[in-house]
């Protein structure tokens, strides 16, 4: 294990600070990191993603390159490393979000903290890795979306997930979807798609659908609030987007 893991630290610090990208190092920095969501799931044959949420102070800031790479004398500990560059122009002045899905790569099985790179003391979250139970990287084949928006359901609530895309046959068609909150700030989708009989023919197909978020009870209860939708795509891939939940007629979308 030791071995495997030297290996894969020098393979990931090597390819990322020797990158050939030619940026000046007054144009690098490190920025603040708001949050890292850390997925739900995760086999020891799938390739695991991390979610990094950055904060800058105006437009002009943006997300450079960023990789998670394992702690040489801890195994357990993997550290995310980012770096962002600001360019050039005409630069609101407004809080600007941003996002970036980090390929972590195929783990073995066992529980992993995620901590910072510049600041190890700082934890961010855990990453489980399960036993698969088949060689398949997905038990079943999610729908290729490629946006998404919440809207208001016919009682006024922002709840109403809105996904879309395009299959490439036209028998494929949304089966069924999943909802669930794997952790606080965390909504996992599965928009898991089935082959219908008949005429089939190889053409593009966009869909629409559309799929109100349940009523839990206890710890899986999705109340009102600020969530990352980490939705499974096809081919093992994902659809990330940060947005709000109103689920209740007397919550404030934004608390004060």
């Amino acid at each position: 294990m030791e071995i495997i893991w030297g290996g894969l630290f020098l393979m990931l610090t090597g390819q990322f600070f020797q990158d050939p990208m030619n940026w000046n190092a007054d144009e690098r920095f490190n920025p603040p990191i708001k949050e890292v969501y850390v997925p739900y799931g995760f086999d020891d044959n799938d390739l695991a993603q991390v979610i990094i949420e950055v904060e800058f102070k105006d437009t002009c800031e943006e997300i450079g390159r960023a990789a998670i790479i394992p702690h040489d004398q801890e195994p357990n500990v993997l550290m995310v490393y980012i770096e962002a560059h600001k360019r050039e122009g005409f630069c609101l002045q407004v809080l600007n979000r941003q996002i970036k899905v980090v390929d972590v790569g195929i783990l073995p099985e066992g529980n992993y903290k995620i901590r910072s790179y510049n600041e190890l003391s700082r934890e961010f979250s855990d990453l489980r890795v399960r036993q698969a139970k088949s060689s398949r990287i997905d038990d079943n084949t999610y729908a290729p979306v490629d946006s998404m928006i919440i809207q208001k359901d016919p009682l006024g609530l922002r709840r109403m997930i809105t996904l879309s895309g395009t299959f490439t046959n036209t028998c494929l068609d949304i089966e069924s979807i999943t909802i669930a909150k794997t952790r606080n700030n965390l909504i996992e989708v599965l928009p898991v798609v089935r082959m219908n009989e008949g005429d089939c023919q190889e053409k593009d197909t966009p869909f629409l659908v559309h799929q109100a978020i349940p009523d839990f009870e206890g710890e899986r209860e999705i109340k009102t609030g600020r969530y990352l939708f980490h939705i499974r795509t096809m081919n093992g891939g994902s659809f990330n987007k940060v947005d709000y939940l109103v689920m209740n007629p007397d919550d404030r979308i934004i608390p004060d």
